[in-house]
Formats: C-alpha cells, structure tokens, sequence
C-alpha cells in the first residue's frame, strides 16, 4: 500500500515539474503616433483570463501547460488578434504591437444656443438691489 501511494505521489509531482511554464509581455502603442497606450485590454482567446497595459503600455501575461496561444487586444471599439504566439519554456515571448485606431467617419455635430437672459448694466443692477425689500 506505501508503495502504491509513493508511486502516485512520484507520478504527480513529475507531471506538475515537467508542465511549460512562460510569459508572453510586450508593449502596445499608436500606430500613427508612437506614443504608449494605457487601458488596453490583453485577452487570451478562448478564454476570460487577461490584463490591461499600464500607464507606459505594457503588459505581462503568465502561462503555464501552454505552448502557443492567441491574444486578442481591445482599445476604444478597435479589436485585433494576433494568433500562434509561441511561449518558450522558462522563458519570456516578447509581443509588441502598433494598434492602429480607427478615424472617426461621424458627421459633423453643430451646437445652438438662445439666450433668454435679460440684458441689463451693472448700474441699472445695483439700482435694483438697493429698491429690494429683501436682501
């Protein structure tokens, strides 16, 4: 029975030991600009795992059994995914990517105002405060 039992431990442990562990990390930025962008979403596909780049536009993503994967990356309505990213055992995958963003094609917005406000000066104001009753 001890036999068995250490059989099955040595087994498992062996199976966890050997399992490919890495991350994929990168950095996202404006196609037309260059610069960083912050709060873009990094999803694996398939999956509801994920991260968001920082303020300087990186990201980190740990991995662990897996050997490639795709990821999805989501930034103000613009979506790409970039597939068979390979991860190296024990390693680091760098994935950078130039999202590029979409032009605004919307029509032109025209804002309107009327004022009703009384036109007065500001002698014809103060003559006014001072025949109040109330102040």
């Amino acid at each position: 029975m001890k036999f068995i039992f250490i059989l099955l431990s040595f087994l498992t442990t062996s199976v966890f030991c050997f399992a490919q562990k890495g991350k994929v990390e990168g950095k996202v930025t404006d196609a037309k600009t260059g610069q960083p962008l912050s709060g873009v979403s990094v999803i694996i596909a398939g999956s509801q795992k994920g991260t968001s780049t920082d303020i300087d536009g990186h990201y980190i993503l740990n991995f662990e059994g897996v050997t490639s994967t795709s990821l999805i990356f989501s930034y103000n309505g613009v979506t790409q995914q970039i597939n068979d990213v390979l991860i190296t055992n024990n390693g680091i995958t760098y994935q950078n990517l130039a999202l590029e963003q979409r032009n605004k094609t919307e029509e032109t917005v025209v804002v309107r105002a009327v004022s009703n406000a009384r036109k007065e000066t500001a002698a014809s104001l103060i003559t006014f405060q001072k025949n109040t009753n109330t102040v």
